[in-house]
Parts: C-alpha cells; sequence; structure tokens
C-alpha cells in the first residue's frame, strides 16, 4: 500500500530479443519501490518464475553504449569510458564473482584480488585485461536503492533474468522511463491502494516449458495484486517479500522461513539494515568509487612491484570482513 499523494513513475519495459514480435510492457510503480520490490513486479509482468537455482540483475554498463548506440540511448550525463559497469543486485559478499570492499551503504567495489597475479572474473566480466591491472565493478544493492534513486538519473536501466537451466535462454529487458506522475486515487480505474498499476502491453514472453498466456491487463493487475498482498502465516504477519522469498531466508534468519518469528529476513521491507538505511548520492557513491579504486591500485602496484624484484612480499591486506589476506593465505604467502 502507497501513500496516495506519493510519485509514481511510468516505466515501459521491452523486451530485448531477436524477432518479429515485440513484446513490452508498460507499468506505473511507486518510486518508493525498492530495485528487489520492482524484480517481483518484471516477473509477474512477463509471467516468469523463479527458481532456487535462477538468478536476475539490474546493470548501467559501458557495453550497453555501443550495443544499443542504433538506437540512440546515450546517458549524456556520464563519461562513460571512464565510468565502471553498475550492478544492482541483492548483495552477499561470498557469492560474488571477485572480492569485494565496502565503500558506503549498500556500496561496494567487486574487484579481482590485487595479489593475484593474474586477475580475470570468472562469469560476467568479458573484457580481457593485463596482468597489472584490476578488473573493477560497482555493486549496489538492490534492497537499498529505489526507483527514484535511478531513475531520476538515468533515462534507462537493464535487467537480466537467468531461469538457471542451461536448455533455458536468459531473459534481457530494457527499462525506460517515460514519465513521473503525481495523482489522486480516482485518476485510475483500478484500487490505487494495489499498486503497481500495469497500464499497457503486447506480446507474450512465458518460459520455453510453461503455457503461454495471452497479454490481458485485467488478468495481470489481478496477479500484481496478489503478489504484493500481506502474508499472515498463523499469528505471525510477513510482507510479500518474505513470504516470496521464504525457500532463501535460511541466509539470515532461519526463524522467518519457519514463521516462527515475525523477526526480518534478508529480503522484508522492514529489515532493519535497509529500513533505517539511505544510499549515498550518485556523485558521493562515484567519489568513493574512485577512493577506493586509488587504494586497490596502491597495493596492487606495491605486490607487482615486489613480484618484478623478487622481493619477499610482506602482506598487511585486510578484507573486507575484517579477515587477512584470503589470498595470500591460500596460497601460503607470508601474511
Amino acid at each position: 500500500m502507497t501513500n496516495s499523494k506519493d510519485k509514481f513513475y511510468m516505466i515501459r519495459a521491452s523486451l530485448l530479443r531477436k524477432s518479429d514480435q515485440e513484446v513490452w510492457r508498460a507499468v506505473l510503480v511507486p518510486s518508493s519501490f525498492s530495485l528487489l520490490q520492482f524484480h517481483v513486479v518484471l516477473q509477474d509482468l512477463f509471467g516468469w518464475k523463479e527458481t532456487s537455482g535462477s538468478f536476475h540483475y539490474f546493470s548501467h554498463g559501458k557495453m550497453e553504449h555501443k550495443v544499443y548506440l542504433e538506437e540512440e540511448i546515450f546517458y549524456q550525463h556520464r563519461n562513460f569510458h571512464d565510468c565502471p559497469e553498475i550492478v544492482y543486485q541483492t548483495i552477499y559478499p561470498e557469492e560474488c564473482d571477485g572480492w569485494v570492499k565496502r565503500i558506503g551503504p549498500g556500496l561496494y567495489i567487486e574487484h579481482t584480488h590485487p595479489h593475484d597475479p593474474a586477475p580475470l572474473f570468472t562469469v560476467n566480466h568479458e573484457l580481457a585485461v593485463t596482468n597489472d591491472e584490476l578488473t573493477t565493478r560497482i555493486l549496489r544493492d538492490e534492497r537499498l536503492y529505489k526507483i527514484h534513486h535511478v531513475f531520476d538519473l538515468f533515462p534507462h536501466l537493464f535487467y537480466e533474468f537467468d531461469h538457471g537451466l542451461d536448455s533455458v535462454p536468459s531473459f534481457r529487458l530494457l527499462l525506460s522511463f517515460e514519465e513521473t506522475i503525481i495523482s489522486a486515487p480516482d485518476d485510475f480505474s483500478t484500487d490505487y491502494s494495489l499498486f503497481p498499476v500495469i497500464i499497457d502491453g503486447q506480446g507474450e514472453c512465458a518460459l520455453p516449458f510453461e503455457k503461454q498466456e495471452v497479454f490481458q491487463l485485467n488478468s495481470m493487475q489481478k496477479r500484481l495484486n496478489c503478489s504484493h498482498t500481506e502474508y499472515k502465516q498463523g499469528d505471525v504477519n510477513k510482507c510479500y517479500l518474505c513470504h516470496r522469498f521464504e525457500f532463501d531466508c535460511p541466509k539470515s534468519n532461519s526463524q522467518c522461513a519457519q514463521h516462527s518469528s515475525e523477526t526480518c529476513c534478508a529480503y522484508c521491507i522492514c529489515n532493519p539494515d535497509v529500513k533505517d538505511s539511505e544510499p549515498y548520492e550518485h556523485n558521493l557513491s562515484m567519489l568513493a568509487w574512485e577512493q577506493g579504486l586509488i587504494a586497490l591500485n596502491a597495493e596492487r602496484a606495491k605486490f607487482l612491484e615486489a613480484m618484478t624484484n623478487g622481493d619477499a612480499f610482506q602482506c598487511h591486506w585486510i578484507e573486507n570482513d575484517g579477515g587477512s589476506c584470503g589470498f595470500c593465505h591460500n596460497i601460503g604467502m607470508n601474511c
């Protein structure tokens, strides 16, 4: 439920694939929705279903400028030659491709280790680098960053959903901001408290092994309403995100998954780690990235100099969790 005086963003979600059929949805989303909440909206809009093996993320990246240049998608306020890839996802440092350095609330640099002789990401990074370079990107926690944090700065965002099966291709969406709406409940035919609201759409895009549904506004709105309704198990109230992601709740709180406590899980809208935090403004987050990158590159240069000169390297690196250098410890170097 949202405040009737809240601000709402009209977002057009277009499926990016080579096809004669155009597939898109236009939806009205509260500006206060987190990107994790928006992920749930997108799942409903396109009829996709998550599994324990599926994953998703939102992104801005340098590669998008090259791929979609013909569609005149530009971020003219950014110098994308100097700006890193920005990825929004639910962040668990132990599940990241590389190493992470926290630089702000819900803000991390994911990087190859400065003490790795040949750093390369193994999964989501395709750019080759030389041995003296670090591979980096910015991670932002999708639970903390909200719709307005993104679309007040960027006209476009990319979303990718992978079902987790080798036989099923991943889906990629272009999310385009269209307009901001501040309006009264009477302006909408549906119950205003049950946002988000589907406005229009075209085409179907179910998973290959699922039934294709004909696009209908009313049935899709009912699906959205159902997904965003509070859930109650016995005497315990749960937000709809706790209920939706209950198979993942043990990552943070097993009592939440067992419905034996109202204590928040990692996905809960009321989780204090998210509810009571506010991300840096964009300029400050980019400054934090630059300063963090300087520290990483300085450590990298010190390590390479010792390796080049054949000197004994005394490692004093401290990891994000406060522990000693994980890389040097793993290969038996002196830490």
